[in-house]
Order: C-alpha cells, then structure tokens, then sequence
C-alpha cells in the first residue's frame, strides 16, 4: 500500500508504541498482516512479538522512587490533598445561589470527583484495566503520577 497509514513503516511505528489490535480499523475489512508478504509480514509478526514501547514505559514507571508507604508516602499525601481541594471546591459551589449554573458545575464537579478518588482505588483501577480504559499498571500510574 502507497498510502502513509498503510506503509509498512506505519504498521512497525504502530507496534513499537503499542497500539492494541481492537483499535485498528480494518483496511479492505482484513487483518492489516494481510496486506504485507514475505519478508515484511514477518517483521510486522515479529514486531507485535516484541516489547512496546508502552510496556517499557510502564515497567520503568513502576520503579519510580517514592511510591512505598513508608518514608516520604507521596502517594498519601496527594490523596489528602486532593481530597482537601475537592472539599473545598464543593463549599465553593454550594455557597453560589441556586441557578442553572450551579447545577451544571455540581454535576461537573461530581464528574472530577469520580475521577480523581478513583486513582486511590486499586480495584477500580483493575477495573478500568480490563474495560480498556487505562492501559498503565497501577504501579505505573502512581508513578507517573508522581
């Protein structure tokens, strides 16, 4: 194939950084291996065989200086601060008068607290994981957090 998206330098790019297979759109409504031969379908096997660069990135995360519980406990102490400043941004809304506006920033804010309290959550986060929704290690997460 002539076009960019469709080289075979593309499809290696792909690999390399980790594009999952259900994220592909299929080209002609086949596998994209399909449409290299020889030599080049088996780079593109090997390099869907090979680390991406995602997993090098989340192995690396995970041993991020910082994360144990003992000693400095970042992870800790962004979770009361993050707790602290969603307190204090829920005062702040529910202090404005009663209006159209305040609804959509209760309901906004709702959202942000659903999000954030659920980086402190390992189960949710596993579930997350499995729906495709994060693609980091927990670990990893932490660490990137940091």
């Amino acid at each position: 194939p002539a076009s960019g998206f469709q080289s075979f330098q593309f499809r290696l790019l792909e690999n390399k950084i980790g594009v999952l297979q259900s994220m592909r759109v299929p080209y002609n409504r086949r596998h994209y291996r399909d449409n290299f031969k020889g030599e080049d379908n088996e780079l593109v096997l090997k390099s869907e065989q090979e680390k991406t660069l995602l997993k090098l990135v989340e192995a690396w995360l995970e041993r991020t200086p910082g994360l144990e519980p003992l000693g400095f406990n970042f992870w800790g102490k962004l979770e009361k601060n993050i707790i602290k400043g969603l307190e204090e941004e829920f005062i702040k809304i529910q202090a404005k008068e009663e209006s159209e506006e305040k609804e959509e920033q209760m309901a906004e804010f709702q959202k942000q607290k659903e999000v954030l309290l659920s980086l402190f959550d390992e189960k949710r986060h596993e579930h997350l994981l499995s729906k495709g929704e994060r693609r980091l290690s927990y670990k990893a997460l932490q660490g990137a957090l940091m």
